[in-house]
Protein backbone atom coordinates (compact mmCIF):
# COMPACT_ATOMS: atom_id res chain seq x y z
CA UNK A 1 0.00 0.00 0.00
CA UNK A 2 3.00 2.45 0.68
CA UNK A 3 4.66 1.47 -2.75
CA UNK A 4 1.31 2.27 -4.73
CA UNK A 5 0.70 5.57 -2.57
CA UNK A 6 3.85 6.72 -2.77
CA UNK A 7 3.93 5.74 -7.06
CA UNK A 8 0.61 7.77 -7.28
CA UNK A 9 1.85 11.03 -5.47
CA UNK A 10 4.79 10.66 -7.92
CA UNK A 11 3.15 10.60 -10.84
CA UNK A 12 0.28 13.38 -9.28
CA UNK A 13 3.01 16.02 -8.68
CA UNK A 14 5.74 14.92 -11.08
CA UNK A 15 7.83 14.15 -7.93
CA UNK A 16 10.89 11.85 -8.84
CA UNK A 17 11.83 11.43 -5.46
CA UNK A 18 8.13 9.86 -4.14
CA UNK A 19 8.91 7.91 -7.41
CA UNK A 20 12.19 6.06 -6.18
CA UNK A 21 10.81 5.81 -3.06
CA UNK A 22 7.71 4.24 -4.47
CA UNK A 23 10.29 1.28 -5.96
CA UNK A 24 12.47 1.18 -3.04
CA UNK A 25 9.33 0.34 -1.01
CA UNK A 26 8.25 -2.12 -3.89
CA UNK A 27 10.99 -4.18 -3.59
CA UNK A 28 11.41 -3.95 0.35
CA UNK A 29 7.96 -5.39 0.54
CA UNK A 30 7.44 -7.84 -2.52
CA UNK A 31 11.37 -8.99 -2.74
CA UNK A 32 13.37 -8.55 0.61
CA UNK A 33 10.52 -9.47 3.06
CA UNK A 34 9.79 -12.38 1.52
CA UNK A 35 13.04 -13.77 0.77
CA UNK A 36 13.34 -13.33 4.60
CA UNK A 37 10.22 -15.21 5.66
CA UNK A 38 11.47 -17.93 3.03
CA UNK A 39 14.48 -17.88 4.91
CA UNK A 40 13.13 -18.91 7.87
CA UNK A 41 10.75 -21.55 6.48
CA UNK A 42 12.30 -22.90 4.10
CA UNK A 43 16.46 -24.31 5.20
CA UNK A 44 17.05 -26.30 2.25
CA UNK A 45 17.31 -23.50 -0.10
CA UNK A 46 18.58 -20.99 2.32
CA UNK A 47 21.61 -19.53 -0.27
CA UNK A 48 19.60 -18.91 -3.17
CA UNK A 49 17.53 -16.88 -0.70
CA UNK A 50 20.17 -15.32 1.53
CA UNK A 51 21.39 -14.25 -1.60
CA UNK A 52 18.21 -13.06 -2.68
CA UNK A 53 17.54 -11.07 -0.08
CA UNK A 54 21.10 -9.61 -0.15
CA UNK A 55 20.42 -8.11 -3.06
CA UNK A 56 17.20 -7.27 -2.44
CA UNK A 57 18.54 -4.53 0.77
CA UNK A 58 21.25 -3.80 -1.38
CA UNK A 59 19.33 -2.33 -4.12
CA UNK A 60 16.79 -1.32 -1.61
CA UNK A 61 19.58 0.53 -0.36
CA UNK A 62 20.87 2.40 -3.84
CA UNK A 63 16.95 3.14 -4.18
CA UNK A 64 16.85 5.39 -1.32
CA UNK A 65 19.70 6.92 -1.81
CA UNK A 66 18.63 7.65 -5.89
CA UNK A 67 15.69 8.91 -3.72
CA UNK A 68 17.72 11.24 -1.19
CA UNK A 69 19.20 12.45 -4.41
CA UNK A 70 16.06 12.69 -6.91
CA UNK A 71 17.02 12.39 -10.21
CA UNK A 72 14.81 13.41 -12.95
CA UNK A 73 13.59 9.28 -14.40
CA UNK A 74 13.10 10.13 -18.67
CA UNK A 75 9.67 10.60 -20.02
CA UNK A 76 9.80 6.36 -20.95
CA UNK A 77 10.83 5.21 -17.63
CA UNK A 78 8.05 3.91 -15.58
CA UNK A 79 8.29 2.70 -11.77
CA UNK A 80 6.09 -0.32 -11.81
CA UNK A 81 8.88 -1.04 -14.61
CA UNK A 82 11.74 -0.46 -12.41
CA UNK A 83 10.41 -2.39 -9.91
CA UNK A 84 9.16 -5.46 -11.83
CA UNK A 85 12.97 -5.69 -13.20
CA UNK A 86 14.44 -5.36 -9.33
CA UNK A 87 12.05 -8.33 -8.64
CA UNK A 88 13.32 -9.85 -11.72
CA UNK A 89 17.01 -9.53 -11.41
CA UNK A 90 16.23 -10.88 -7.46
CA UNK A 91 14.88 -14.27 -8.88
CA UNK A 92 17.93 -14.24 -11.51
CA UNK A 93 20.29 -13.73 -8.22
CA UNK A 94 18.63 -16.48 -6.58
CA UNK A 95 18.87 -19.04 -9.53
CA UNK A 96 22.48 -17.87 -10.02
CA UNK A 97 22.70 -18.84 -6.26
CA UNK A 98 22.01 -21.97 -6.64
CA UNK A 99 24.12 -22.83 -9.70
CA UNK A 100 27.07 -21.09 -7.62
CA UNK A 101 26.11 -22.14 -4.00
CA UNK A 102 30.03 -21.66 -2.79
CA UNK A 103 30.70 -18.45 -4.28
CA UNK A 104 26.77 -17.42 -2.61
CA UNK A 105 27.74 -18.39 0.89
CA UNK A 106 31.12 -16.45 0.50
CA UNK A 107 29.37 -13.49 -0.16
CA UNK A 108 26.74 -13.35 1.72
CA UNK A 109 28.67 -14.69 5.01
CA UNK A 110 31.35 -11.81 4.59
CA UNK A 111 31.59 -9.42 7.29
CA UNK A 112 32.43 -6.57 5.10
CA UNK A 113 28.88 -6.87 3.11
CA UNK A 114 26.95 -7.35 6.27
CA UNK A 115 28.32 -4.69 8.02
CA UNK A 116 28.21 -2.18 5.22
CA UNK A 117 24.39 -2.89 4.61
CA UNK A 118 23.70 -2.67 8.28
CA UNK A 119 25.69 1.23 7.88
CA UNK A 120 24.52 2.33 4.17
CA UNK A 121 20.77 1.31 4.92
CA UNK A 122 19.95 3.30 7.69
CA UNK A 123 22.13 6.46 6.16
CA UNK A 124 20.24 6.37 3.20
CA UNK A 125 17.04 6.76 5.22
CA UNK A 126 18.75 9.64 7.17
CA UNK A 127 19.56 11.22 4.13
CA UNK A 128 16.26 10.89 2.42
CA UNK A 129 15.05 12.56 6.13
CA UNK A 130 17.80 15.31 6.10
CA UNK A 131 16.66 16.17 2.64
CA UNK A 132 13.03 16.30 3.52
CA UNK A 133 13.87 18.61 6.10
CA UNK A 134 16.16 20.99 4.42
CA UNK A 135 13.38 21.65 2.08
CA UNK A 136 11.33 21.80 4.12
CA UNK A 137 8.75 18.93 3.66
CA UNK A 138 8.17 17.60 6.84
CA UNK A 139 6.22 14.72 5.27
CA UNK A 140 9.56 13.50 3.45
CA UNK A 141 11.45 13.68 6.54
CA UNK A 142 8.83 11.53 8.27
CA UNK A 143 9.14 9.18 5.41
CA UNK A 144 12.99 8.73 5.57
CA UNK A 145 13.08 8.60 9.19
CA UNK A 146 10.89 5.47 8.55
CA UNK A 147 12.90 3.90 6.36
CA UNK A 148 16.07 4.32 8.38
CA UNK A 149 14.10 2.37 11.17
CA UNK A 150 12.68 -0.32 8.51
CA UNK A 151 16.78 -0.60 7.45
CA UNK A 152 17.83 -0.42 11.08
CA UNK A 153 15.84 -3.79 11.75
CA UNK A 154 17.77 -6.98 9.75
CA UNK A 155 15.05 -8.87 7.46
CA UNK A 156 16.62 -11.81 8.65
CA UNK A 157 15.58 -11.20 11.82
CA UNK A 158 13.53 -14.39 14.15
CA UNK A 159 11.20 -11.99 16.66
CA UNK A 160 13.64 -13.14 19.36
CA UNK A 161 14.49 -10.82 21.96
CA UNK A 162 18.28 -10.27 21.75
CA UNK A 163 19.80 -8.03 19.66
CA UNK A 164 20.60 -3.85 20.63
CA UNK A 165 16.61 -3.13 20.10
CA UNK A 166 15.70 -5.81 22.77
CA UNK A 167 17.00 -3.74 25.14
CA UNK A 168 14.53 -1.38 24.78
CA UNK A 169 12.15 -4.28 24.65
CA UNK A 170 10.97 -4.18 20.93
CA UNK A 171 11.79 -7.30 18.59
CA UNK A 172 12.69 -6.71 14.94
CA UNK A 173 8.73 -7.29 13.74
CA UNK A 174 7.34 -4.95 16.10
CA UNK A 175 10.30 -2.26 14.79
CA UNK A 176 9.71 -3.08 10.97
CA UNK A 177 6.11 -2.07 11.89
CA UNK A 178 6.72 1.23 13.42
CA UNK A 179 9.22 2.35 10.30
CA UNK A 180 6.41 0.94 7.92
CA UNK A 181 3.90 3.23 9.61
CA UNK A 182 5.96 6.28 10.20
CA UNK A 183 6.38 5.85 6.38
CA UNK A 184 2.72 5.37 5.72
CA UNK A 185 2.27 8.60 8.03
CA UNK A 186 4.62 10.49 6.11
CA UNK A 187 2.66 9.76 2.60
CA UNK A 188 -0.38 9.99 3.41
CA UNK A 189 0.30 13.77 4.87
CA UNK A 190 2.32 14.20 1.52
CA UNK A 191 -0.88 12.66 -0.64
CA UNK A 192 -2.84 15.28 1.19
CA UNK A 193 -0.85 17.73 0.55
CA UNK A 194 -0.34 16.98 -3.04
CA UNK A 195 -3.95 16.58 -3.77
CA UNK A 196 -4.40 20.06 -2.43
CA UNK A 197 -1.68 21.26 -4.87
CA UNK A 198 -3.44 19.98 -7.46
CA UNK A 199 -6.76 21.18 -6.77
CA UNK A 200 -5.28 24.87 -6.31
CA UNK A 201 -3.65 24.45 -9.90
CA UNK A 202 -6.58 23.25 -11.55
CA UNK A 203 -8.59 26.16 -9.96
CA UNK A 204 -5.81 28.63 -11.20
CA UNK A 205 -5.36 27.54 -14.83
CA UNK A 206 -9.93 27.52 -14.87
CA UNK A 207 -9.27 30.68 -13.69
CA UNK A 208 -6.28 31.36 -16.22
CA UNK A 209 -8.78 29.74 -18.47
CA UNK A 210 -11.61 31.66 -17.98
CA UNK A 211 -9.43 34.96 -18.06
CA UNK A 212 -8.64 33.98 -21.19
CA UNK A 213 -11.84 33.45 -22.90
CA UNK A 214 -13.54 36.83 -21.81
CA UNK A 215 -10.18 38.40 -23.00
CA UNK A 216 -11.09 36.76 -26.35
CA UNK A 217 -14.54 37.86 -26.17
CA UNK A 218 -13.85 41.29 -25.58
CA UNK A 219 -11.23 41.50 -28.26
CA UNK A 220 -13.63 39.58 -30.84
CA UNK A 221 -16.08 42.34 -29.40
CA UNK A 222 -14.01 45.15 -29.83
CA UNK A 223 -13.25 44.29 -33.53
CA UNK A 224 -16.59 44.35 -34.08
CA UNK A 225 -17.75 47.72 -32.85
CA UNK A 226 -14.12 48.79 -34.26
CA UNK A 227 -15.16 47.58 -38.04
CA UNK A 228 -18.58 49.17 -37.89
CA UNK A 229 -17.43 52.50 -36.79
CA UNK A 230 -14.66 52.59 -39.28
CA UNK A 231 -17.23 51.34 -41.91
CA UNK A 232 -19.46 54.17 -41.68
CA UNK A 233 -16.40 56.62 -41.15
CA UNK A 234 -15.31 55.72 -44.41
CA UNK A 235 -17.99 56.81 -46.32
CA UNK A 236 -18.16 60.11 -44.86
CA UNK A 237 -14.68 60.63 -45.54
CA UNK A 238 -15.13 60.77 -49.14
CA UNK A 239 -17.82 63.35 -49.28
CA UNK A 240 -15.72 65.90 -47.23
CA UNK A 241 -14.40 66.76 -50.70
CA UNK A 242 -17.51 67.12 -52.34
CA UNK A 243 -19.44 70.62 -52.77
CA UNK A 244 -23.13 68.91 -52.79
CA UNK A 245 -23.06 68.42 -49.05
CA UNK A 246 -24.54 72.13 -48.29
CA UNK A 247 -26.01 72.45 -45.00
CA UNK A 248 -25.08 68.77 -43.47
CA UNK A 249 -21.71 69.66 -43.63
CA UNK A 250 -21.63 70.39 -40.28
CA UNK A 251 -24.14 67.74 -38.90
CA UNK A 252 -21.60 65.00 -40.74
CA UNK A 253 -18.55 66.69 -39.50
CA UNK A 254 -20.03 66.80 -35.91
CA UNK A 255 -20.58 62.41 -36.59
CA UNK A 256 -17.40 62.00 -37.52
CA UNK A 257 -15.81 63.60 -35.20
CA UNK A 258 -17.79 62.04 -32.70
CA UNK A 259 -17.33 58.62 -33.97
CA UNK A 260 -13.75 59.29 -33.90
CA UNK A 261 -13.93 60.05 -29.83
CA UNK A 262 -16.00 57.00 -29.42
CA UNK A 263 -13.61 54.72 -31.16
CA UNK A 264 -10.89 56.42 -29.70
CA UNK A 265 -12.41 55.67 -26.41
CA UNK A 266 -12.76 52.32 -27.13
CA UNK A 267 -8.97 51.21 -27.67
CA UNK A 268 -8.21 52.94 -24.56
CA UNK A 269 -9.92 51.46 -21.52
CA UNK A 270 -8.96 47.94 -21.05
CA UNK A 271 -11.99 47.44 -19.25
CA UNK A 272 -14.83 44.97 -21.17
CA UNK A 273 -16.88 48.44 -22.80
CA UNK A 274 -16.11 51.99 -22.56
CA UNK A 275 -17.92 53.62 -20.00
CA UNK A 276 -18.37 57.12 -19.13
CA UNK A 277 -19.54 58.98 -16.14
CA UNK A 278 -23.62 58.67 -16.21
CA UNK A 279 -25.90 61.94 -16.91
CA UNK A 280 -28.65 63.28 -19.26
CA UNK A 281 -27.82 63.82 -22.28
CA UNK A 282 -29.95 65.20 -25.08
CA UNK A 283 -30.73 62.07 -28.01
CA UNK A 284 -31.91 63.76 -31.03
CA UNK A 285 -27.89 64.64 -32.00
CA UNK A 286 -27.18 61.29 -31.52
CA UNK A 287 -29.69 59.98 -34.01
CA UNK A 288 -28.77 63.15 -36.28
CA UNK A 289 -25.34 62.27 -36.36
CA UNK A 290 -25.75 58.34 -37.11
CA UNK A 291 -28.43 59.52 -39.74
CA UNK A 292 -25.99 61.52 -41.84
CA UNK A 293 -23.22 58.79 -41.40
CA UNK A 294 -25.47 55.94 -43.03
CA UNK A 295 -27.00 58.69 -45.60
CA UNK A 296 -23.34 58.91 -46.83
CA UNK A 297 -23.00 55.41 -47.99
CA UNK A 298 -26.22 55.99 -49.74
CA UNK A 299 -28.98 54.61 -47.16
CA UNK A 300 -32.24 55.44 -47.21
CA UNK A 301 -33.29 56.28 -43.20
CA UNK A 302 -34.82 59.02 -41.36
CA UNK A 303 -35.64 59.95 -38.14
CA UNK A 304 -39.13 61.12 -36.57
CA UNK A 305 -38.35 62.24 -33.01
CA UNK A 306 -39.66 64.46 -30.33
CA UNK A 307 -38.18 67.02 -29.50
CA UNK A 308 -36.41 67.92 -25.75
CA UNK A 309 -35.69 63.55 -25.32
CA UNK A 310 -33.30 62.73 -22.83
CA UNK A 311 -31.72 60.09 -21.37
CA UNK A 312 -29.57 58.86 -18.43
CA UNK A 313 -26.59 57.54 -18.84
CA UNK A 314 -23.42 57.90 -21.55
CA UNK A 315 -24.23 59.20 -25.22
CA UNK A 316 -21.60 56.61 -26.37
CA UNK A 317 -23.88 53.90 -25.57
CA UNK A 318 -26.06 55.00 -27.46
CA UNK A 319 -24.23 55.83 -30.55
CA UNK A 320 -22.79 51.94 -30.41
CA UNK A 321 -26.12 50.59 -30.25
CA UNK A 322 -27.49 52.58 -32.88
CA UNK A 323 -24.16 51.79 -35.11
CA UNK A 324 -24.96 47.75 -34.78
CA UNK A 325 -28.41 47.74 -35.46
CA UNK A 326 -28.02 50.08 -38.28
CA UNK A 327 -24.95 48.15 -39.60
CA UNK A 328 -27.49 44.85 -39.26
CA UNK A 329 -30.10 47.12 -40.87
CA UNK A 330 -27.64 47.52 -44.06
CA UNK A 331 -26.16 43.76 -43.83
CA UNK A 332 -29.90 42.24 -43.85
CA UNK A 333 -31.69 44.38 -45.62
CA UNK A 334 -29.20 46.02 -48.34
CA UNK A 335 -31.50 48.83 -50.41
CA UNK A 336 -34.26 48.84 -47.71
CA UNK A 337 -35.34 51.97 -46.27
CA UNK A 338 -34.97 52.69 -42.35
CA UNK A 339 -37.24 54.36 -40.25
CA UNK A 340 -36.08 55.56 -36.83
CA UNK A 341 -38.96 57.04 -34.05
CA UNK A 342 -38.27 58.30 -30.97
CA UNK A 343 -40.67 59.30 -27.85
CA UNK A 344 -40.95 59.23 -24.69
CA UNK A 345 -43.72 56.73 -23.01
CA UNK A 346 -43.59 56.58 -18.78
CA UNK A 347 -40.09 57.08 -17.85
CA UNK A 348 -38.63 55.90 -20.58
CA UNK A 349 -37.30 56.61 -24.04
CA UNK A 350 -38.33 54.71 -26.81
CA UNK A 351 -36.94 54.58 -30.04
CA UNK A 352 -37.77 52.24 -32.62
CA UNK A 353 -35.73 51.48 -35.53
CA UNK A 354 -37.46 49.33 -38.57
CA UNK A 355 -36.33 48.19 -42.04
CA UNK A 356 -38.35 46.69 -44.83
CA UNK A 357 -36.29 43.62 -45.47
CA UNK A 358 -36.91 39.41 -44.58
CA UNK A 359 -37.02 39.80 -41.07
CA UNK A 360 -36.02 36.90 -38.57
CA UNK A 361 -38.17 33.35 -38.49
CA UNK A 362 -40.76 33.84 -36.20
CA UNK A 363 -39.93 32.58 -32.51
CA UNK A 364 -36.07 33.77 -32.82
CA UNK A 365 -37.04 37.35 -31.99
CA UNK A 366 -34.87 36.61 -28.21
CA UNK A 367 -32.30 33.80 -29.69
CA UNK A 368 -30.81 36.55 -31.73
CA UNK A 369 -29.50 38.19 -28.57
CA UNK A 370 -26.97 35.43 -28.07
CA UNK A 371 -23.38 35.57 -28.71
CA UNK A 372 -22.57 34.55 -32.51
CA UNK A 373 -26.32 33.88 -33.45
CA UNK A 374 -26.84 35.11 -37.20
CA UNK A 375 -28.43 34.74 -40.23
CA UNK A 376 -28.27 31.87 -42.34
CA UNK A 377 -26.74 34.17 -45.30
CA UNK A 378 -24.98 36.29 -42.80
CA UNK A 379 -20.83 36.51 -42.68
CA UNK A 380 -21.00 38.82 -39.38
CA UNK A 381 -19.90 37.71 -36.16
CA UNK A 382 -23.39 37.30 -34.61
CA UNK A 383 -22.29 39.88 -31.81
CA UNK A 384 -23.85 42.92 -32.49
CA UNK A 385 -27.26 42.56 -30.90
CA UNK A 386 -25.71 40.51 -27.80
CA UNK A 387 -23.01 43.75 -27.21
CA UNK A 388 -26.02 46.06 -27.51
CA UNK A 389 -28.42 44.33 -24.81
CA UNK A 390 -25.17 43.68 -22.69
CA UNK A 391 -24.10 47.65 -23.07
CA UNK A 392 -27.48 48.93 -22.00
CA UNK A 393 -28.18 46.52 -19.09
CA UNK A 394 -25.91 48.84 -16.47
CA UNK A 395 -28.03 51.71 -17.42
CA UNK A 396 -30.99 50.40 -17.12
CA UNK A 397 -31.78 50.13 -20.95
CA UNK A 398 -33.15 47.34 -22.95
CA UNK A 399 -33.54 46.22 -26.17
CA UNK A 400 -35.64 43.74 -27.67
CA UNK A 401 -36.63 42.91 -31.22
CA UNK A 402 -40.77 42.65 -32.07
CA UNK A 403 -41.93 40.08 -33.83
CA UNK A 404 -42.82 40.06 -37.53
CA UNK A 405 -46.44 40.31 -38.98
CA UNK A 406 -47.92 40.18 -42.48
CA UNK A 407 -49.20 44.09 -41.53
CA UNK A 408 -45.29 44.94 -40.22
CA UNK A 409 -42.42 43.56 -42.83
CA UNK A 410 -39.13 43.57 -41.69
CA UNK A 411 -37.26 44.09 -38.80
CA UNK A 412 -38.12 46.44 -35.84
CA UNK A 413 -36.02 46.81 -33.42
CA UNK A 414 -36.90 48.82 -30.13
CA UNK A 415 -34.10 50.55 -27.45
CA UNK A 416 -35.45 51.83 -24.63
CA UNK A 417 -33.77 54.34 -22.20
CA UNK A 418 -34.28 55.48 -18.91
CA UNK A 419 -35.44 59.07 -19.44
CA UNK A 420 -34.06 61.91 -17.45
CA UNK A 421 -35.40 64.36 -15.30
CA UNK A 422 -34.59 67.68 -16.93
CA UNK A 423 -34.22 70.75 -15.56
CA UNK A 424 -34.82 74.13 -17.31
CA UNK A 425 -31.23 74.43 -18.05
CA UNK A 426 -31.24 70.81 -19.60
CA UNK A 427 -34.53 71.49 -21.86
CA UNK A 428 -32.50 74.72 -23.00
CA UNK A 429 -29.62 72.57 -24.05
CA UNK A 430 -31.43 70.18 -25.83
CA UNK A 431 -33.60 72.30 -27.71
CA UNK A 432 -30.34 74.07 -28.68
CA UNK A 433 -29.29 70.38 -29.53
CA UNK A 434 -32.10 69.57 -31.45
CA UNK A 435 -32.18 73.02 -33.88
CA UNK A 436 -28.47 72.62 -34.71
Amino acid sequence: MTAILAHVVGRLAADSRAVWLSIALALYTLAAVPAATIHATFVEAETSVSAARLFAQAAVVVLLGLAAWAPTLPHYWRGWWLSALGLMLTLVVAGLASGFPGTALAIVNAAPVALGLAVAGPLAGLAVAVVGWIRGNISVSVIGLGCAILMLAPIGGTGAADGPVAEFGLTFPSTQLFGMLLVLAGLVQLARRTLWAVDSSRAEKQKELLMARRNLVRTAERDHELRNGLAGLAGAAHLFKSPALGDDAPVLSSAVAAELCRLDALLEVSDTYPRGVSQAYPVLPVLRQHIALRRCVGMDIRVDAELGLCALGVASTLAQVLTNVLTNCAKHAPGSPVRIQASKVGDAVRIRISDFGPGVRPGAEELVFGVGVRGERSHGDGLGLHISRRLLAPEGGRITMRPSSPHEPGCTVVVELRAAVADRSMLQRAAMADLS
